[in-house]
């Protein structure tokens, strides 16, 4: 039970990276095809990277350890004889915060990345954020 509530953590975060390279490339589709003078294109585009390494190496990789210390905990505590209600709804709590607070994570830096594009590329990578094509 405690190692597939890591591995779906572990899927979760893989998801998120995955997404985020999605993003990534087709934004650089985008503003490719846009004729935008290449010093702006090499702006936003350092403005996406930096954007990227703050949501994969800044909050996000505290948050996953502690996620998954949490998960190691309640299982720990579930496997008791005598379960503690109190610590274990105290543990889920909390792991269901920060999953929260990774998912606003991505959404803000996804608010972020779209303020450094125009709005027609905005609306062209709408349909990707959103899973499609």
């Amino acid at each position: 039970m405690r190692s597939s509530m890591i591995r779906d953590i572990a899927r979760t975060a893989d998801l998120q990276t995955a997404e985020i390279q999605r993003l990534e490339l087709e934004l650089q589709r985008v503003l490719s095809r846009e004729q935008i003078d290449l010093a702006q294109v090499e702006t936003r585009i350092r403005r996406i990277e930096s954007l990227r390494t703050e949501l994969r190496h800044g909050r996000i990789k505290t948050v996953e350890a502690e996620l998954q210390r949490l998960e190691v905990e309640v299982q720990g505590l579930l496997g008791r004889e005598q379960i503690d209600l109190a610590q274990v709804e105290t543990r889920i709590r909390r792991i269901e915060s920060l999953r929260t607070e990774l998912r606003l994570g991505r959404i803000k830096t996804v608010e972020k990345g779209k303020a450094t594009l125009t709005p027609e590329q905005w609306r062209k990578l709408q349909p990707l954020i959103r899973g499609g094509p």
